[in-house]
């Protein structure tokens, strides 16, 4: 995960600045997986839907600064769902924990 110029990660930004997102993507990804979708079809939707948003699929970025704020929105859009896949079923729901991924 990249840093920024005071050594914090980028990740560490997200759940400081926007904690909301990781619960709603803990939320998220219980309702799924109690839906029967297995961790790879969540992450598949996550991806997909974020790659087809208008603001993903109209760019196309021409300037490093406009290729390094593309990449930082798909990590907004991505980080909380890879966090929900490896934390939601211990905290949020840990009814699935006996549940394998498919």
């Amino acid at each position: 995960m990249r840093q920024d110029y005071g050594g914090n990660t980028s990740l560490t930004n997200l759940v400081k600045t926007n904690p909301e997102l990781l619960t709603a993507a803990a939320r998220d990804y219980c309702q799924a997986r109690q839906n029967g979708k297995s961790d790879e079809e969540i992450m598949e939707t996550t991806y997909r839907e974020t790659m087809e948003s208008p603001r993903m699929a109209d760019s196309n970025p021409t300037t490093r600064q406009e290729a390094e704020q593309l990449q930082r929105q798909m990590e907004a859009k991505l980080v909380p769902t890879q966090l929900a896949l490896s934390l939601a079923s211990k905290h949020y729901c840990p009814n699935l924990n006996n549940q394998a991924s498919q």
